[in-house]
């Protein structure tokens, strides 16, 4: 991440912001500093001195802003990575009674430390929108109902992930398929994988790890949860030619959303604003964006009394996004503690979670918390990633070597034309909602594949056949 164009930025070695803290501005850090691992892990006991540091002392700007790090008010958490891209955290930091600017911290893999100043709220959501989000200026339809329990929302998060996983397949093993299904123990079973491998390049490891607090909410997995993806649309049952096996078919709702995120997703985002107080932060505001080539995937999650959590879920536009973004900012940058009781009671007014960070970085629940959130916490495979800098997966070491060689002989091929195209290795499932097969074909209007006839969006492109 190189130097915001267009705001105040600074550009340090951790080393150096270390000696700077410590060393000549002798500054103590809060709990919820985000400098704690900077100062703790360099050697900051000389101050700077020379050139560079009489320019550093002489910043006005840069001493407020290293001030509002070391002892923030209001810290915005955001965890970057997913798909196609590695994990990173960075933080946007607030105290009012240092400056009016809003300081963000991002930690280079160089070993170099970006700081830089936002005027606002409107001004870091502008900047996040045009440099991740995506830039499709029309709506797109919303499958996911706007509120669904935190449960319900991690069976439609892996449903996508599932018909990423039966396109592959259908491509793996050169078997094409006029509509995408997956067998119920497969469905079942890569659902707990996925949450036991921790794999971001998948959604669902995604929203898990990705989310600041997620570990804390109250998490009761059911069978019935699992009724959403039908209720949604986003599967049905159906059943295999010839053999007649039982095998969740992806519907309308299904196919729409596996196409976009197989085919355009490339990584999210999440964040959590949270109030500092003397034993750390806590979490008021949490929200998480997935953005793809035709939306900015949105999820607020908002917390009943008893500290559940409920999963909002909107698309939006990039002026939505900005819109709706600085919003939750100005919500949570605003957000106070009681006054009479600095640990928090155990009224949890909506949009504040029940779970307090400590000085160590781990999460705790809160003394006060109702007794029923505090009795099922997430399991383990749910906690936040201890280091972060560790991607879960790694580029090939020897790319070079491929694991084939070319053919030797070309004009020897093993394989022939098929001699009788009409014996073809695979069956469309039987199913009576789909058009006989004396029906004329259908095309899609827009890449001009086969499709469905009953489909009212392309499987391959993903776009409406209006």
């Amino acid at each position: 991440m190189s130097r915001i164009e267009g705001y105040r930025g600074y550009e340090l070695t951790r080393g150096d912001l270390a000696k700077l803290i410590v060393g000549n501005l002798k500054l103590s850090l809060s709990a919820s500093s985000p400098l704690q691992e900077i100062c703790r892990l360099a050697d900051a006991s000389v101050p700077l001195d020379g050139k560079d540091s009489a320019e550093m002392l002489g910043d006005a700007a840069l001493l407020a802003a290293v001030r509002v790090l070391a002892a923030p008010e209001h810290v915005l958490t955001q965890r970057l990575g997913g798909g196609m891209l590695a994990f990173e955290e960075s933080t946007l930091c607030q105290n009012r009674q240092v400056c009016a600017d809003f300081v963000a911290l991002h930690l280079e893999d160089e070993g170099l430390c970006l700081i830089t100043l936002f005027p606002n709220t409107e001004a870091y959501a502008t900047w996040w929108s045009t440099s991740f989000g995506t830039k499709e200026p029309l709506p797109s339809p919303n499958y996911i109902p706007p509120k669904v329990s935190l449960s319900e929302f991690l069976f439609v998060l892996h449903t996508i992930d599932a018909f990423r996983r039966a396109s592959y397949t259908s491509l793996l093993q050169y078997q094409p398929r006029n509509r995408a299904f997956i067998s119920y123990p497969e469905l079942f079973d890569s659902f707990k994988n996925a949450i036991a491998a921790r794999d971001i390049r998948w959604l669902l490891p995604s929203f898990l790890l990705l989310m600041p607090g997620l570990s804390q909410y109250p998490l009761d997995m059911a069978q019935q949860d699992m009724d959403v993806l039908t209720r949604m649309g986003l599967i049905e049952n159906g059943q295999t030619a010839g053999n007649n096996t039982d095998v969740a078919l992806f519907a309308e709702a299904g196919t729409a959303l596996g196409v976009e995120f197989t085919r355009t997703w490339m990584f999210a985002a999440g964040f959590e604003v949270a109030v500092a107080n003397a034993n750390g932060k806590v979490g008021m505001d949490h929200f998480f964006v997935a953005p793809t080539a035709m939306a900015n995937h949105f999820v607020r999650l908002e917390i009943t009394p008893d500290g559940r959590a409920w999963a909002n879920h909107q698309t939006y536009t990039p002026e939505q996004l900005i819109s709706n973004m600085a919003d939750l900012l100005d919500h949570g940058f605003s957000s106070t503690l009681p006054e009479s009781n600095p640990a928090p009671s155990g009224s949890f007014p909506t949009g504040t979670a029940a779970f307090v960070h400590t000085n160590n970085g781990q999460a705790a629940p809160l003394a006060s918390a109702p007794q029923q959130a505090q009795q099922q916490p997430l399991q383990a495979s749910f906690q936040p990633l201890q280091q972060p800098s560790q991607a879960p997966f790694q580029p090939l070491q020897q790319p070079h070597q491929a694991p084939f060689q070319p053919l030797q002989q070309p004009s020897q091929a093993p394989f022939r034309p098929l001699q009788q195209p009409s014996q073809a290795p695979f069956q469309p499932l039987q199913q009576p909602h789909q058009a006989p097969p004396s029906a004329k074909p259908v095309f899609c209007i827009h890449c001009g594949q086969l499709i469905d006839a009953t489909s009212r969006f392309c499987g391959f492109c993903g776009k409406p056949q209006a």
